[in-house]
């Protein structure tokens, strides 16, 4: 058959281009080992980023080197529709390999014999964690090592397991709940605890699994799985592959057992697909040799694909472009500490500033309240870091990096943010204060803060990775010669060593006074901090080996402690099965949301004829489900059928074996038919999906707004629309079920039982009172009385400022997490119509009051005799009454921020700029009488000025021992009056204003959280 002239022509072409190709191929054989790996034959076809028609065709580019828009153009050829062009593009992936007879590494795992016991503890009655069950719990491991007796028994969780699984084989474990797959995965992924008792052989290709890393050859996917949430996907798999990195051993980079639950968080699949795909080095140098020796001309996309995949160390890569891609993610892409300074510096400032005692006094408590401030401006790296620390473990379990990769460049981090906090407060607060005027001591000063905000941090950082909670930490003075030692283990003890001492050395505080000593170092002596001036620079350097030190505790305790472990049951399961029927029975319509949590397919199947019961009672429920099986799918009446954007693509009858649903798809024109045996809601999601629409040019949504079912649909929506005659409207004489009293007992009785078996918070906060109040005692130890001179009063008066301070805030932040979760449950229940946010948060309010009166109660057992307070009915019960109001309303501040905050981290922050305000209002640091007018009313609304007015006046205010004060002869009750402002004849209104804060916060709190709503999906 002769040709025609055009055909000829185009023949020629083509001819003329494989010369061409061929040459390039050529050109690109005879380069260097190492550029021949980066260098790649590119097509070009002139589109988004080929620049124009000029410039269409193949060329030869470096893979390392491609440009934004080259790298989308490229992943538009590879796969352009996902569904399809994804498994096309890993077969032919696989056919260049399997051309050259190139075989991947594999791994054979084997388990021979496999035991595993647990030692469990026997509990007697009902085995619920309720504070006394936690504490009997806590006790008897005292009392079995005193009596050597153990209440324990031993589990079988696994026994006799043998077995082997083959590589290239995805093999689907099944069992029971409880019946130990866990248990198994984790045995073979050679992750199981330490305190398990393990017998029998585990081995991969025969080694077993003491003789290499496990970890690095298999994973172990949780179905709880974490990534940091401030990353995007495309940050997150960047972090892993530069973590993973690539080299020149094949086994360390293809993960070819991985045994893996059902993952719900997309981020997951990312990178397992990085991991398990990623070809190296050595196996595509593999491929590209053994076809040069059998003449093969590879594919040049798929031969620039794996190219791209395969560079050492590079920093971003197609991998990422394409996983993104086949996704369908690839569109993804101190101010507080200022305003604080300003308040400190309006509040302090001082146009000329005297030198004299009552100045230097003032100076000191302006230079406490700076450190506490710098101190506790930390505290926000211990929400951040517990956060962080689930993902930490995470990761070092997946050994992808060690945990001083982790530690060193969490220090480093947070220099920037220790130098710009430090330098803020010292130049908004030094001059304005007051402090001395040298520029030197100016420097030193933002020094000394720079140094205490750094080691402040660093502690944060190890306690919150020790503890795993937020734990405040104070320090106190004139300790007992037995407990000095502690005086020198506090960051905050250097820190106010060396403030003091730059500011009291300085020129001017050097007039001598009566005593032949200057007045500066008189100053010092006073507060117990006389050293010389070079113990300035020894406390900055004990300031930065703190800071070493607590970061090098951090490195150890990452390293060597284990993740928190989570406690499971399967009553705990069967309980929560029953509870959400329970949700399902009273509602007349309900929406139910299925977010794929792990259940079994017993205990879905289960929930699911709860629904189906609650339907036949003729209630009306929808449901979403995202991959239903065929006994669920075939088990509702009606679909309702989306695509993307919202549009409706199918409402209306399933039919018997979803007939209906099948018959309505299977005659749209191209649309593929079921195959037999198939499940009806697969093939319908299939056929339906955005790249089938596409190819085969269809709207579905336009073809149901022109089908018989949009017309009934419509037609039966005004049918019902239209009311029967002699029909009434629907009317409900209340809003809710039952009236409020009965809604606030049932909430009460719920809350009652949420505190008794919420040992975390409740008992924690009892045994830390009690330590807290021993450490009090102890250090203020008969001091109470002992007041003698000007230092015995501000010592006992500085020991009830702390403890208001110290115990308040702790009851503050330690309620924040409990509100957070409670929240949660609160938007739930009450969007079910269960009951008012007013009967909610009464009933957490009220039931607040017997634990925190208990926490009272044993701090003032403890402290009063310790202490020495004196002993007089009314005097005890002051105390005790103050001391109640100042932790209730503390625990109820804490509900106020968690209700205005929109998560903890919010809160805790929030929280933290609140502490500061209630630190500089509360009279002691600045007393009342002396706050500027502009700011007097932040004093008399701060509640903790009248708990401090209310504990000491009722102590001291009627005391009329007559002692030195600066340089002055007072009585004590006249120095508390005109110091502070505390007038003992004053006491009944400082009793009505502080069960009135209580109550205002309370009422605030019940406000707040029926008001606003933070709920975010």
């Amino acid at each position: 058959m002769e040709l025609t002239p055009v055909e000829r022509k185009e023949n020629l072409v083509i001819e003329e281009e494989d010369e061409e190709v061929q040459l390039q191929w050529a050109a690109i054989e005879r380069l260097p080992t190492y550029k021949r790996c980066r260098t790649a034959l590119f097509d070009f076809d002139g589109g988004v980023g080929g620049g124009g028609k000029e410039h269409a065709g193949k060329r030869v580019v470096d893979v390392t080197k491609l440009k934004a828009d080259e790298r989308h153009l490229f992943i538009e050829k590879l796969i352009k529709h996902i569904e399809h062009d994804n498994l096309r593009l890993l077969q032919k992936l696989r056919e260049r390999i399997d051309r050259v007879n190139v075989k991947l590494p594999t791994v054979e795992v084997r388990y021979k014999n496999l035991f595993v016991e647990a030692e469990c503890d026997v509990v007697q009655g009902k085995p619920l964690p309720t504070l006394w069950n936690t504490l009997l719990s806590f006790l008897s491991v005292f009392t079995k090592a005193i009596w050597c007796k153990s209440s324990g028994a031993k589990m079988s969780i696994l026994s006799d397991v043998s077995g082997i699984i083959k590589p290239s084989r995805l093999t689907l474990l099944l069992g029971t709940p409880g019946c130990g797959k866990t248990t198994l995965l984790l045995a073979l992924a050679g992750k199981l605890d330490k305190s398990l008792k393990v017998a029998g052989e585990v081995s991969y290709n025969g080694y077993k699994l003491d003789e290499f890393v496990p970890q690095k050859t298999s994973a172990y996917i949780s179905e709880y799985d974490l990534h940091i949430p401030e990353m995007t996907v495309r940050e997150t798999i960047d972090f892993s592959a530069r973590c993973q990195g690539v080299g020149s051993r094949a086994g360390e980079f293809l993960i070819s057992c991985t045994f893996a639950f059902t993952i719900g968080n997309s981020c997951v699949h990312l990178l397992k697909y990085e991991v398990q795909n990623r070809l190296c080095t050595d196996t595509m140098m593999e491929v590209i040799r053994r076809e040069k020796e059998a003449g093969i001309v590879p594919d040049s996309d798929i031969d620039t694909y794996m190219k791209a995949i395969s560079v050492e160390r590079q920093k971003r890569n197609l991998q990422t472009d394409y996983v993104l891609k086949i996704l369908g993610l690839d569109t993804c892409s101190d101010t507080m500490l200022t305003i604080i300074a300003f308040i400190t510096m309006t509040v302090f400032i001082r146009t000329q500033m005297a030198v004299d005692l009552t100045s230097a006094n003032f100076l000191m408590g302006s230079l406490f309240y700076t450190l506490v401030r710098l101190m506790t401006n930390g505290v926000a790296e211990l929400s951040l870091t517990v956060t962080r620390l689930p993902v930490v473990y995470k990761q070092r379990g997946f050994y992808l990096y060690p945990a001083w990769a982790y530690c060193i460049p969490a220090s480093l981090l947070k220099v920037p943010f220790s130098l710009l906090d430090s330098a803020l407060w010292t130049a908004i607060t030094y001059y304005v204060i007051g402090f001395s005027p040298e520029i030197t001591r100016f420097f030193c000063q933002f020094l000394m803060l720079f140094a205490l905000h750094q080691s402040s941090t660093s502690m944060c950082r190890l306690v919150a990775v020790i503890f795993r909670t937020m734990v405040l930490a104070s320090t106190c003075a004139s300790l007992p010669s037995w407990l000095r030692w502690g005086f020198w283990c506090s960051p905050m003890t250097y820190a106010e060593i060396g403030t003091t001492l730059n500011e009291f050395l300085a020129p001017r505080w050097q007039k001598v006074t009566n005593g032949n000593t200057t007045l500066g170092n008189e100053v010092l002596t006073r507060h117990g901090l006389n050293f010389d001036g070079y113990f300035y620079w020894i406390s900055v350097g004990a300031l930065f080996a703190f800071t070493v030190l607590f970061d090098l505790g951090f490195v150890l305790a990452l390293t060597y402690q284990n993740p928190p472990k989570m406690s499971r049951a399967i009553i705990s399961g069967k309980r929560l099965s029953k509870l959400q029927g329970k949700d399902a029975c009273n509602i007349s319509e309900q929406s139910k949301n299925e977010s794929t949590p792990a259940y079994s397919s017993q205990t879905v199947g289960g929930k699911f004829n709860c629904v189906k019961n609650v339907v036949a009672t003729g209630r009306t429920i929808v449901c979403t489900i995202h991959q239903p099986s065929i006994d669920i799918f075939e088990s509702f009446n009606e679909l309702i059928l989306m695509k993307t954007g919202g549009q409706i693509i199918y409402s209306g009858a399933l039919g018997h074996n979803s007939s209906e649903l099948i018959e309505y798809f299977e005659r749209i024109p191209n649309v593929p038919k079921i195959k037999d045996n198939y499940n009806p809601a697969t093939w319908m999601l299939e056929v339906t999906s955005a790249s089938v629409e596409a190819e085969l040019g269809l709207d579905f949504a336009s073809i149901y707004k022109n089908s018989t079912q949009y017309r009934d649909s419509i037609e039966l929506v005004k049918q019902l629309s239209e009311a029967k005659p002699g029909s009434k409207d629907l009317h409900f004489p209340t809003h809710f079920p039952q009236n409020s009293w009965v809604q606030f007992k049932a909430c009460l009785w719920k809350q009652h039982l949420s505190y008794w078996r919420s040992t975390e918070y409740n008992l924690a906060r009892f045994m830390f009172m009690i330590a807290v109040s021993v450490m009090f005692g102890v250090i203020f130890w008969q001091k109470g009385k002992e007041i003698n001179n000007e230092q015995d009063l501000m010592n006992i008066l500085g020991s009830t400022y702390i403890a208001v301070i110290f115990l308040g805030v702790t009851n503050c932040s330690g309620v924040l997490p409990y509100i957070a979760t409670e929240r949660t449950v609160l938007y739930r229940e009450r969007f079910a119509g269960m009951y008012s946010s007013k009967a909610y948060s009464f009933a957490q309010v009220v039931v607040e009051i017997p634990y925190t009166m208990l926490q009272a109660i044993l701090y003032v057992a403890i402290t009063y005799p310790t202490i020495g307070f004196f002993w007089s009915p009314t005097k005890v019960f002051w105390y005790l009454y103050a001391t109640f109001c100042t932790f209730l309303y503390f625990v109820y501040l804490g509900m106020l921020i968690a209700s205005l905050s929109t998560n903890l981290d919010v809160a805790s922050i929030l929280a933290t700029a609140v502490y500061t305000l209630l630190n500089l209002f509360a009279g002691f640091l600045m007393p009342g009488p002396k706050i500027p007018k502009w700011w007097i009313w932040c004093y008399w609304i701060c509640p903790t000025s009248w708990s401090l007015n209310g504990l000491l006046t009722s102590q001291y205010g009627d005391m009329s021992k007559e002692i030195v004060i600066f340089e002055e002869h007072k009585t004590v009750g006249f120095f508390l009056q005109d110091y502070f402002g505390f007038h003992h004849d004053r006491l009944g209104l400082v009793a009505l204003v502080l069960i009135a804060f209580p109550i205002v916060f309370a009422s605030l709190f019940a406000y707040c959280i029926g008001k606003f709503n933070f709920q975010r999906r």
